[in-house]
């Protein structure tokens, strides 16, 4: 929308039309509540159900709400949470600037993502399912409703939510952007029960597969970070464990990106610990005590606390042997930052040699050497389409396909001060990416190659 404040859907908009049907909120205004406009995603999800209600079906349901930017084109919900929030209807232009929870716009969202919803189990909660005789498709069908991330607090000047108590929000390690709703629903969870232990959106595979009987082979399923977590929505036990039926005790973190926002984190029974990567410090909370809340805020750091010294370096040691076991890359130091105190590492060779489309680099030798290296495959310049497989672009590459996009091993020189690939022919350009013994990382130029 060029502007936020006006030009909402009308009965007759060409792309959006209101609804006939209304819908909640109802207010004094609007007694038989408000019309929605015309929402693809909602219909297609809709349309998918009918389409294939006759057998098992999964339908993902991913909104780009609630999302940058923020904004409706439902005029008469924007009117309402204007009028509840006592502010002017149309808005000003410009950002919205309240302090907490006081965005019209947000609200707007957040309720039409609540309506779609609505109408996906309104539409399972009236259709009888056809593999079922006597049962409506609400009682065979598991839904789970979660987000991706914690929400947004502000973009630039615009205040969009605040998670209070929770700290901080998306893009953040901290507890308001890692901790998120997650309510699921299906055949076999009691109404309203509630479980408080340790959950990730990584269990939701190993999950569905429990629920939906379908078999993996346990070499596969070694493989996967997640647990299931069937046992527990279903009553029959009280924990998430392991293949070894051990509980889970912990997850971790890892975000090594920004200024402020970059850490590395560890969540452990009661207690969360920080890792600074920029100046190794760590900070601790306690977010509960005997089962009770006790610094959901994370407002007391207890790191330098003797008494907790222990739990500090159990805990550290816990999220450093995560970050290795999963490889963990970052954050690394800019070689370009002028005000650098280290020296980083200078290419001072790279050539691409036919035949054997061997490509290779030098290091200075009086700088700093290679700690690891990888080749970066790339698609042509200039190309709008990079291939990631042969179903097309986002598709998972067939074992052995070359992969586009994808850091690839290369071999180092015993001195550590150069490197080697092998290109395979499919490839029509690449970079070297080394991180050096100072932590810094740098790029190679990116090099076109061509055929033998």
């Amino acid at each position: 929308m060029p502007d936020r404040t006006t030009g909402f859907a009308t009965a007759d908009h060409r792309t959006y039309p209101l609804s006939r049907e209304k819908y909640p909120p109802v207010s004094k205004k609007k007694p038989a509540g408000i019309s929605y406009p015309y929402d693809q995603l909602t219909e297609s999800a809709l349309e998918f159900i009918r389409q294939s209600k006759e057998g098992p079906f999964f339908l993902n349901v991913w909104h780009w709400m609630v999302h940058w930017p923020v904004l409706t084109r439902n005029g008469e919900l924007l009117e309402y949470y204007c009028d509840k929030m006592g502010q002017p209807f149309p808005p000003k232009p410009g950002d919205m600037s309240l302090p907490g929870q006081q965005n019209p716009y947000f609200a707007a969202m957040v309720t039409s993502v609540d309506w779609s919803l609505g109408r996906i189990v309104d539409y399972l909660q009236k259709t009888d399912d056809p593999r079922n005789p006597g049962k409506k498709l609400m009682e065979t069908t598991y839904i789970f409703f979660t987000s991706d991330n914690g929400g947004a607090e502000r973009k630039g000047r615009e205040i969009i939510s605040d998670n209070f108590p929770l700290k901080y929000g998306k893009t953040y390690v901290e507890e308001g952007g890692v901790r998120v709703p997650m309510v699921i629903a299906g055949p076999g969870i009691s109404r309203g029960s509630q479980f408080d232990g340790l959950v990730s959106q990584l269990d939701y595979f190993p999950t569905i597969l429990e629920l939906t009987g379908s078999p993996l082979a346990a070499h596969d399923r070694r493989k996967l970070s997640g647990l299931n977590m069937a046992p527990v929505l279903t009553g029959h036990s009280g924990k998430v464990v392991d293949a070894g039926g051990h509980e889970r005790t912990h997850l971790f973190w890892h975000f090594p990106h920004g200024r402020g926002n970059m850490k590395s984190s560890i969540r452990d029974g009661d207690f969360k610990l920080y890792q600074q990567p920029r100046t190794g410090k760590y900070e601790l909370y306690r977010l509960y005590e005997g089962g009770n809340r006790k610094d959901l805020e994370e407002s007391i750091d207890l790191a330098d606390d003797p008494a907790y010294e222990p739990v500090v370096k159990r805990l550290a040691g816990k999220l450093e042997s995560e970050l290795l076991t999963h490889d963990a890359a970052g954050p690394y130091r800019n070689p370009n930052y002028r005000d650098k105190r280290l020296p980083s590492a200078t290419i001072v060779e790279s050539v691409f040699e036919l035949p054997g489309r061997r490509a290779k680099l030098v290091l200075e030798p009086a700088g700093p050497a290679i700690a690891k290296a990888f080749v970066l495959y790339l698609p042509a310049p200039g190309s709008k389409n990079v291939p990631r497989g042969p179903h097309g672009r986002g598709a998972v590459p067939e074992p052995g396909a070359v992969q586009i996009g994808v850091r690839m091993p290369v071999e180092l020189g015993a001195d550590g001060y150069s490197a080697a690939a092998t290109i395979p022919q499919e490839v029509a350009a690449y970079r070297f990416i080394l991180i050096d013994t100072n932590h810094f990382q740098i790029y190679s130029n990116v090099e076109v190659v061509k055929g033998d």
